[in-house]
């Protein structure tokens, strides 16, 4: 994505790989409903996997430390806003990722070695850590299937919701880079926002999302379907990442294994 200067003010100028170039359909849907969150597509084609944006301005969340507590909120808003509307969202082509879907791909991704046991990679997993890895997938499968109840919505997921993916403007909280949204379980975006946050933060980010939620259940239940996502999301962010598809970011891989870790307070 390019910063541009143009006679009308700066403007993001952004391509993608052809799987995902229908982002910009996927901006105006989630637009349409909340304008101040979501950057303005001014000129896009699809054929070409390319289109502009306006200039959204503000604070990158990376450098506001300490203030990012209301970004989280405002992102539950959005998505609670949509529950009731998921028709627009699949008419503006957000893929549907159910629970069975995201076990299934953990499942297959978990057992391919020339994703993580290669040589030629530059950081191969070790026999050790490759058994580990192994291991984790029923333990994922089986916490989709935890989920897979049918008593919570499922809604628009962001698929990439981390620190420099938003910013705060002047009408509020303005969430970019939707290359990877997707129709799915709400909690599965906060593993690795958490993941970039220190113990305290991440806390105090996670309950001021979750009290947003307080209309679909219980402070307690919110909090044990936090901790059955949380690792889960980890692995959804690695399997939707698109450096993961061309199987070249080690930054990727190791990020996935810091997220399905319960070890962090958020």
């Amino acid at each position: 994505m390019l910063k541009v200067p143009t006679s009308q003010g700066d403007v993001y100028f952004k391509t993608v790989i052809p799987e995902f170039a229908g982002e910009p359909a996927r901006l105006a849907a989630l637009a349409s409903r909340f304008p101040d969150r979501i950057p303005q597509v001014v000129a896009s084609d699809e054929a070409q996997g390319r289109w502009i944006t306006r200039d959204f301005g503000g604070g990158s969340g990376w450098d506001l430390v300490g203030e990012r507590d209301g970004c989280l909120t405002a992102f539950a808003g959005l998505q609670i806003g949509f529950v009731d509307h998921l028709d627009e969202l699949e008419a503006a082509g957000f893929p549907v990722r159910t629970y069975d879907d995201i076990a299934t791909d953990i499942d297959q991704v978990v057992t391919r070695d020339d994703l993580w046991h290669d040589p030629s990679l530059p950081r191969a997993l070790s026999d050790d850590e490759r058994q580990r890895f192994l291991r984790l997938g029923p333990v994922l499968a089986d916490r989709c299937a935890s989920l897979a109840d049918g008593s919570f919505p499922l809604t628009v997921s962001h698929g990439d919701l981390e620190l420099l993916n938003v910013v705060r403007a002047a009408n509020g909280w303005v969430l970019h880079d939707w290359t990877c949204a997707a129709i799915s379980h709400p909690f599965i975006d906060l593993a690795c926002w958490v993941s970039d946050c220190d113990e305290t933060e991440a806390a105090g980010a996670m309950a001021a999302y979750l009290d947003a939620w307080q209309p679909f259940g219980s402070a307690a239940e919110l909090q044990r379907r936090w901790m059955l996502a949380k690792p889960v999301g980890g692995m959804c962010e690695l399997l939707s990442s698109p450096t993961f598809w061309m199987r070249s970011n080690e930054t990727s891989g190791s990020r996935s294994r810091r997220c399905s870790s319960d070890g962090r307070a958020g």
